[in-house]
């Protein structure tokens, strides 16, 4: 039903996310897709996989960046004041930050977009969008991934049934690793009517 590949997108955060293989994160998102049973489901899974990755990436960027910033500034500090070898660290350090910040702003939340702290996030299984951290999660909900127990009534030996709720991806019907700072209502949908509704 579905092209995965190693190489998609959603395979290899599926894997990174759940620590498993890329065989075994192929076959989970083939019976998700199949479950769903959505023809257009895979593709944009697909395409939300890549903008979390590029996001990711992104984050991930700017921490390597202040990192060697600080490193420079440390090994400056082993340097005579005015020294050549005290300058060439602090000239590296300054454009660390430069480039931290500049590849910061390009992530940056803009709070007149509908964005609100997470303290204020409802609770009741309704569905937002989340921001943290330089990346975005598109429709997301309070409470637990979905679990299907197999047959109504039969036994079930799943750890699902004791977790805690929390902030859930619905995209890859898991919980979030990293801590959302904002959220954001859905948009409403169009409206219809005009030329072509």
């Amino acid at each position: 039903m579905t092209d995965l590949t190693p190489d998609s997108a959603a395979v290899r955060l599926y894997a990174a996310l759940e620590q498993t293989s890329v065989e075994d994160a192929m076959t989970n998102l083939d019976l998700y897709y199949h479950k769903h049973a959505v023809a257009s489901f895979a593709a944009e899974h697909e395409r939300l996989c890549s903008e979390r990755i590029a996001a990711a990436e992104k984050a991930a960027r700017v921490r390597a960046l202040e990192f060697a910033g600080a490193e420079a500034e440390r090994y400056a500090s082993h340097y005579p004041a005015g020294s050549d070898g005290r300058n060439t660290f602090l000239l590296l350090a300054d454009r660390m930050s430069a480039e931290s910040q500049k590849t910061r702003s390009t992530t940056a939340i803009d709070m007149t977009d509908g964005w609100r702290p997470i303290g204020n996030a409802p609770k009741d299984g309704t569905v937002v969008d989340l921001w943290g951290d330089g990346e975005r999660w598109t429709d997301c909900f309070w409470g637990k991934p979905e679990h299907c127990c197999g047959e109504e009534g039969s036994y079930c030996d799943s750890d699902w049934h004791g977790e805690s709720e929390g902030w859930v991806y619905s995209t890859l019907n898991m919980r979030l690793s990293q801590e959302p700072t904002h959220f954001r209502p859905l948009p409403a949908p169009p409206q219809h009517g005009g030329e072509n509704g």
